[in-house]
């Protein structure tokens, strides 16, 4: 990935939703997004993903080599919210309705991250950058909301590279006995 890893993934998924014509909407990265978009009335997006970082952490940063990278300066295990949003607008007042959109847009989303395509580099997001974790429902609703609200805890792995300066490759050389010329000369090979 290059950039923004967490923008990257948001990008990939949104594209993916895009090229299999499915009627979700992805948001712009970030909390604020999801604090605007809360209110899904009938009227609304029902179906929306919103990625953010949580409040605060921002993750664990491992010195070393973790992707075998010689420029590669540390690791970052970012910690990532994925917010969906799910809703049966048809059918407001059906709980478990409600409850299948929620769980349809879940699969949906777990879908368009294992096959995301970064734009910028056109390289899929390897799934092993990726650790999944807890998967909650969140009740912070009122009462005229219509759909299921799902965060899905990931992190995001990947390097920290360093400024490459110049490159340089060793040469080979072979010494030659020495003759009746002079002593002994190094002479680079082609």
């Amino acid at each position: 990935m290059s950039g923004s890893g967490l923008l990257a993934l948001s990008n990939g998924v949104r594209d993916y939703f895009a090229a299999q014509d499915l009627d979700v909407l992805v948001g712009p990265v970030g909390r604020r997004t999801r604090e605007n978009w809360i209110d899904q009335a009938p009227s609304g997006a029902a179906n929306r993903v919103l990625f953010m970082q949580p409040k605060g952490d921002r993750g664990r940063i491992i010195r070393g080599h973790q992707t075998f990278n010689p420029d590669s300066i540390a690791y970052w295990e970012r910690p990532v919210v994925v917010s969906m949003w799910g809703a049966d607008p048809s059918q407001p007042d059906d709980e478990e309705a409600q409850i299948e959109a929620a769980e349809n847009l879940f699969e949906l989303t777990m879908q368009a991250i294992r096959r995301a395509v970064d734009p910028l580099t056109k390289r899929a997001i390897n799934l092993s950058n990726l650790e999944f974790g807890n998967l909650r429902e969140v009740d912070d609703q009122k009462d005229n909301y219509v759909g299921v609200e799902l965060q899905l805890s990931i992190v995001l792995k990947g390097p920290i590279f360093d400024v490459t300066l110049e490159t340089t490759a060793p040469k080979a050389s072979m010494l030659r006995p020495p003759t009746m010329a002079g002593p002994v000369a190094a002479r680079s090979l082609p």
